[in-house]
């Protein structure tokens, strides 16, 4: 990382701020898997200070990260002004897709506060562009936005078939994390509604997928599901 702290230093100390913005924006997934997650984001924060004069749709992608790294973080009404802005150049630019993804991690920030209406009403709103346009993978995420908030609401009965739609398509598409996660959230639904079995075959697929990948906080949780199915059975044993 020292070599990424020393170019925005230099790009936030009369170096090229755009160039300083795109780089921040770009570190997403770096700052969010090694931890770092307060100095990328107080990076971002100083990168989109420097970065005024950046063309619409970098500052629009940096807003879109910034909003995503303030969530994590919980700081939600930061989240919230920068995913607005962002879908705000977005709609300006036209760019249906990118603003279909701004108004998603909309519903996320809604969804995070507890506000499960206002999150089914963005996320529903993001999926019908995202049809309209054919981006499958916006459809995926989309429906699995709009499921999770069913769940939310008490509505399992009309998330189920959609996350078994989520999961086809995922398949079709090889996303073999949304695969994962559609699995898991079906063998969920399965235990909710006392079907054990399914449910037991849903985590275990799903818990397979995750040990491939290391995902070990996604095992546990997995492992701790399967045992509570095991308990609500009886075979307190294997549990």
């Amino acid at each position: 990382l020292d070599n990424f702290r020393i170019a925005f230093t230099w790009c936030e100390s009369g170096g090229d701020g755009v160039v300083g913005l795109k780089l921040a924006s770009a570190l997403f997934w770096l700052w969010e898997g090694r931890t770092h997650l307060g100095e990328g984001r107080d990076w971002l924060r100083r990168m989109l200070r420097g970065g005024v004069e950046a063309p619409a749709n970098v500052r629009a992608r940096g807003l879109f990260v910034s909003a995503w790294m303030e969530m994590n973080a919980h700081d939600y009404p930061a989240a919230q002004a920068a995913a607005s802005e962002s879908l705000a150049i977005y709609e300006a630019l036209a760019d249906r897709q990118h603003a279909a993804y701004a108004m998603r991690t909309l519903g996320f920030i809604a969804k995070y506060q507890d506000d499960f209406v206002t999150s089914l009403s963005l996320h529903t709103r993001s999926l019908a562009i995202c049809k309209a346009i054919g981006d499958e993978q916006g459809i995926l995420w989309g429906q699995a936005a709009v499921a999770e908030d069913m769940c939310f609401l008490g509505d399992m009965e009309s998330a189920r078939p959609i996350f078994e739609e989520c999961l086809s398509m995922a398949i079709k598409l090889n996303k073999i994390w949304e695969v994962a996660g559609n699995k898991r959230v079906l063998g969920d639904i399965a235990f909710a509604w006392g079907d054990y079995e399914r449910a037991l075959t849903f985590h275990a697929e799903s818990n397979q997928i995750q040990t491939r990948f290391g995902h070990w906080e996604s095992v546990i949780g997995l492992q701790r599901a399967m045992g509570q199915v095991l308990l609500a059975k009886g075979e307190c044993t294997q549990s």
